[in-house]
Parts: structure tokens; sequence; C-alpha cells
């Protein structure tokens, strides 16, 4: 039985409301597939999955010596774009101008891009707000044969390395990119493409700092400038300390360059160091403003210190290359130098000296906390001694020609520098000796004769004239004075501390005196200090052998002879003619 018209439509209509509600469903679950799968392919990382991480080789590294590699730029996730290291990346803001921080990398060439990592980094080390480096660099120390390996993430990296104290290298920073580029990995070494199998690139580095010390000899032999010089007690002396200072490429400064020097028998004139740059025609010709600062310790037991803080800047300013500054002193050579006696040659020689040993300690703006200091440059100023003894012309037994002369008290001499007498040097008794007197001593301890027998320590090579002004009672003074000379023993120029035999040696000036000098020579175990005696005769000294003196004395005799020979003929003629 077929249903009514009505009942029909209706359920027709029923039908097409379920159809359409099916075909809903189906097109939802469609939906959902489709962004199921649109999820999983963005999940996926297509570069990431074949990215390795390369093992970067750093050669030409002092063994022992660290290299660490700061990633200042890394990739994102996609190695689409940079992801800079924070206060780097405002760094750069403050010089791409209207570039993109990408568009500024790439108008730079790889001197460049170094020289903006180490620019940044020297700050970052220094401790400058706001620059930093990240906490967590690699790390590798190089091995016996000079090479450090690391494994490097893609990125930009900043590579420094830090030196130890017996290396004392200067290294340049250097710049590594690990780049990602259609899934491939390619390493740069300072703009320069590396091997992709064994990436290698060597470290660049100069020579650290170098000193040398040298002081003034004013004898005019040889060079002016030495290791060592002569100069007595309470004269005033020339150094200087040449630092010799490259021109470091990623360096900007150096906050520690300070010069040491640690005096021993001699004290620093307050103020009076300089600095200069060697010129064309001297070595001081060039003076340097505002390029140091001192601090002087107090001088204590014959020791002082100074340091000579140098300004990195102003030293190098308008300079290239290499550059040698010398910085000039004086010093005043003290009584402790005279009063020690130090032992020499290997413990079987004694003599008197100052001794100045200088050295620099600096550290760059890359390691400001790693201070190194150079080995310790000396110079060595001498002084000289004699010894005089008084004797009588007796011999202690008088019947024996080889006894030893009977020694003498109560003799004074005075001391000259010149044959002319111009001034008498003046003395002061330190302890069983006697040395040059200095500003600082008190005038009633200032004397000008020495009471012989005595020794002097602490004075100049050269010629001294001693003058007998006291004569011992009872006897006579020489006819004139005696000359003394020093003459210091040198090898290559160089001053050795002890006195040349035979060109050292005590004279008579006057002739009719060459008998009263006796002994002569340097003292075995003091090499510095020349031993004589002079004697007094209790008679009146007749004219020596040889000289004019004799000659008057011997044709004066043969005149008188002649003349009592014929007085005596004249007077037998005569009695014979009465």
């Amino acid at each position: 039985k077929s249903f009514p018209i009505k009942q029909r439509k209706e359920r027709k209509k029923q039908m097409k409301t379920s159809i359409k509600k099916l075909l809903a469903l189906v097109l939802a679950l469609a939906l959902v597939l489709a962004l199921g799968v649109t999820a999983a392919a963005e999940d996926e990382d297509p570069a990431a999955v074949t990215v390795t991480a390369p093992t970067v080789t750093v050669g030409e590294i002092a063994p022992g010596d660290t290299v660490k590699a700061y990633r200042l730029i890394s990739y994102d996730a996609s190695y689409n774009s940079y992801e800079y290291y924070g206060d780097f990346g405002t760094f750069v803001d403050h010089f791409r101008g209207g570039h993109t921080r990408e568009g500024y990398l790439e108008t730079l060439n790889a001197d460049g891009i170094a020289n903006l990592l180490g620019t940044y980094g020297a700050a970052a080390v220094a401790g400058y707000p706001s620059y930093t480096l990240p906490a967590d660099p690699v790390t590798a120390v190089a091995n016996e044969g000079g090479k450090a390996a690391l494994t490097l993430q893609p990125g930009y990296y900043l590579l420094l390395v830090a030196t130890t104290a017996v290396n004392s290298k200067i290294y340049r920073p250097m710049s590594v990119f690990v780049r990602v580029k259609d899934g491939e990995v390619t390493v740069f070494g300072g703009g320069t493409q590396l091997d992709s199998n064994a990436p290698e690139m060597n470290a660049k580095h100069a020579a650290a700092p170098e000193i040398n010390k040298q002081v003034r000899d004013d004898t005019g032999i040889g060079a002016e400038w030495k290791s060592s010089a002569a100069a007595p007690v309470g004269e005033t002396v020339e150094f200087y300390v040449r630092v010799q200072i490259p021109q470091y490429t990623g360096i900007h400064n150096m906050p520690t360059l300070t010069l040491t020097d640690k005096l021993d028998g001699v004290k620093y004139v307050t103020g009076s160091a300089k600095v200069y740059r060697a010129g064309t025609t001297g070595l001081f010709e060039n003076e340097v403003a505002n390029a140091l600062t001192e601090t002087v310790s107090a001088y204590e037991n014959g020791k002082q210190t100074v340091e000579f803080t140098l300004n990195y800047g102003n030293v190098l300013s308008a300079a290239a290359g290499t550059v040698d500054v010398y910085v000039r002193y004086s010093a005043v050579v003290m009584p402790e130098a005279a009063r020690t006696l130090r032992t020499a040659d290997a413990g079987t020689t004694t003599m008197q000296y100052a001794k100045n040993a200088a050295s620099l300690t600096y550290a760059t703006d890359l390691e400001p906390e790693n201070k190194k200091t150079t080995s310790a440059s000396e110079t060595t100023v001498y002084n000289y001694a004699f010894e005089l003894r008084k004797y009588s012309t007796e011999r202690v037994d008088p019947n024996d020609e080889n006894s030893p002369f009977k020694p003498v008290a109560g003799a004074g001499f005075t001391v000259y520098g010149d044959a002319a007498h111009t001034a008498a040097l003046k003395f002061v008794k330190d302890g069983e000796y006697y040395r040059p007197a200095t500003v600082d001593d008190a005038a009633e301890t200032v004397v000008t004769e020495l009471a012989a027998p005595c020794v002097v320590r602490g004075l100049d090579v050269g010629a001294y004239y001693l003058e007998e002004t006291t004569v011992p009672s009872g006897y006579y003074a020489p006819n004139g004075d005696f000359r003394l000379e020093l003459s210091a023993a040198r090898v290559s120029e160089a001053l050795t501390g002890h006195l040349e035999a035979g060109a050292s040696n005590i004279v008579a000036v006057h002739t009719d005196d060459r008998l009263l000098v006796t002994g002569g020579s340097i003292n075995a175990t003091e090499l510095n200090r020349f031993d004589f005696g002079l004697k007094n005769s209790s008679t009146p000294i007749l004219p020596t052998t040889g000289g004019v003196g004799t000659a008057l004395f011997t044709a004066g005799g043969v005149v008188l002879m002649a003349a009592a020979v014929l007085l005596l003929f004249l007077r037998r003629r005569k009695s014979s003619e009465e």
C-alpha cells in the first residue's frame, strides 16, 4: 500500500538532511586530516638533519697555550637567519648605519670582521660595561706540536689565545665562520675558505715586549752606553731602559705596562725620568710627553724600587711597526756601593759595586688579568779602592837586606784629581776605610787629609795625585807628590770590576822620590783594589841614580876634587921652594 503523498514528501526531506550532515562530517574529517599533515610538515627541520659540527684545528700555537672560541653569531633553527649574542648585537648596531646587521657584515672584508670581533672581545675581556662574552667558550690547549682542535657548531666565532708566562706571546684575535648553506657546511678562517675535510688555520702572533738596560760610560772607551760602568760614591750616573713594543693588530691597549727597576747601591733622582722615541740621529731625539708616571719607594738599607708606568697610547701614538722607547733617568751612587764586599768569580774574589735589575710587566686588553713579566735586564756600576801603607827607609833587621821596612804612623795625605792640585778631594771615614763624601754627609765628618796607613774605597778609575801633607815626626818630606793610576780591566769594552794589571801603578812625580815607592800590586782577594807603600827617610834624600840631580852632584864633586888636588899641588910646590 502506497504512502500518502504528504508522508512521502516528509521522508524525502529527512533523507536530504541526513545526506548533508554526512557530507559535513566527511569535510570536517578531511580538514582535520589536512591540518595534521601540515602541522607534521611544519615540525620537520630539513636543514638540521644533515648538519655535523666540524673540528677546526688551529696551528702555530705555543704548546700549553689555550685557544678559546666565543660564538657571537649563531643560526636560527632553519639556518635561514642569524641570531646575535646579546651585547654583540647591540655593538654591531652602533656601526651598521642604514644597513641591516647581515648587510653590514657583508661590507667587511676578512680583516674587517676579525678586527670587529677583536675590538669587541678586547672591550669585553677588559670589563667595560655592556661588553660581555659568552660564558661557555669552546676551549682547547695546544699540544706539543703547537696545535689545538676545536669542535664548532655553525656560526661566527671570536678566537682568543691565552698564553703562559713561559711562552709570553701576543696573539692576534682570529675569526672563524662555520657556514651552513643548502645543507652543506663550509668553514672560513679569517675570511679564507678552509679545507672541508680537515679545516686548519694558523694563529698569528708577535713577539712580546722586550727590554734592555744600559748605563752611561763616560770614559770615552768604546760605546757610550754599556752593561757596566765605573763611578765613585756620590756621583750621579745616567741609565736608560729600552722598551721594544711591537704594534699589535687587534690589540688597542696595554692596561698594564709597568717597568720595575730594583736599585741596589744607587738612589733614584726623583723626577729625572724622561721617555724618548729613537730618531734618525740619536736615541733621545724625540721626547714623548705624558708618557709615564713614577712610583718611588724609600731608599732603605742600600735598596730602592722605582716603578715607571708607561702610557701605551701616548708611547705608540703616530708610530708604525715596532717602537723603541727609551726611559732615561739618573741615580746617585750611594755609600752602600763601597761598603759591601760582594762575591764574584765563583766565590774566589770580592769587589764593590752597585747593581740594578729592571723588568717589564705587561698585559694586553685581550688578557688584562694575564700579567706577564720579562726577564730582568741588569747593569753594574763598579767602584775601586787602594790601600796605602807607610814605612821607614830603615829595615826591621838592619843586618838583613831582605828584612821588611819598619812601619811608620802619623803621616797624612791629601788627594787631588789633577796634577795642578786644583781642589782636594773630600772623604768620610766609614768604619775601617775612607770613601768619597756625598752631599748628605755632615760637614763635621768630611776630611781632606787621609791618615795613613789607610784603605780608600768607592773611587772612580783614573789618575789620583797624593801629596804627603803631614810628615811623621823625625822624618823628611818627599820632594813631590805621587801619581796613582787605577785602570779598569775590560772584556769587549765592558768593565769586569777588576783593576788591570800593569796599567794600574803608583809612581813618584819627582824622580828624586822614586826610592820611596815600595810594593804596588793588585790585591789577591779584592781584585778591584791596588795596594802600595810609601816610605819616609830619617835623613835628607840624596838625588837618585840617573837623574839630573845626580849629574849635577857628580859634576860638583869632580870640581871640588880637582880643586883640592890643585891646592895640594900648589902647597907642596911652595914648601919645596922654601
